[in-house]
């Protein structure tokens, strides 16, 4: 029996994703046997890419923090600098059990063994005003006054980080109650 266009497109889209997929695992492979030659034989990006490339490279060192050393791999080419979301590699790892300082590299925490703290949900400090460097802020109240009213506007916190309830649960709060707390657990006193 010959098959319809509808089960050929289905096959069609199953193959693709197949493909898709098989991809993605040998990429890390081939970036990492690349990586090695490179390594071993002391080859630049001009020798491999041409003039323009090297030129390009030297462009994009500027601009970067670090110099590309990633931050946790996990031996098969996979890696993550620490910066932007976590990859999906690291995530499901991470949710297996093993931990972030299973995964440091050279690029890491030198000597430390451990992964870097978490960011405290402080917030950034912010240029004075005038009228805040006169001992007053803009509604006319002096600075006690605008001290004590945003010290009662906390009204959760861990012992180092804070929330005021409006907004968004920040990351250390989802984390805290995923663990087990709760609200009340948290609320400031």
């Amino acid at each position: 029996m010959e098959q319809t266009y509808a089960q050929i497109a289905k096959q069609i889209a199953a193959l693709q994703t197949r493909a898709e997929k098989l991809k993605r695992q040998e990429v890390g492979e081939v970036i990492a046997r690349i990586k090695k030659a490179i390594a071993a034989y002391g080859i630049t990006a001009q020798e491999l890419f041409g003039k323009a490339a090297a030129t390009k490279s030297k462009a994009n060192t500027k601009k970067t923090k670090s110099a590309g050393v990633p931050k946790y791999a996990d031996g098969s080419g996979k890696v993550w600098g620490g910066m932007g979301p976590r990859p999906q590699w690291l995530r499901e790892a991470l949710a297996s059990g093993k931990q972030l300082t299973d995964f440091l590299t050279d690029g890491g925490e030198k000597g430390s063994g451990v992964a870097p703290a978490a960011k405290s949900n402080k917030a950034a400090p912010v240029k004075k005003s005038a009228a805040k460097r006169a001992g007053t802020t803009k509604m006319g109240r002096t600075k006690a006054a605008a001290k004590t009213t945003s010290a009662s506007r906390v009204q959760y916190t861990d012992g180092t980080n804070t929330w005021g309830g409006r907004g968004p649960r920040p990351y250390w709060l989802k984390e805290v109650l995923a663990g087990g707390k709760s609200l009340d657990d948290l609320r400031v006193q």
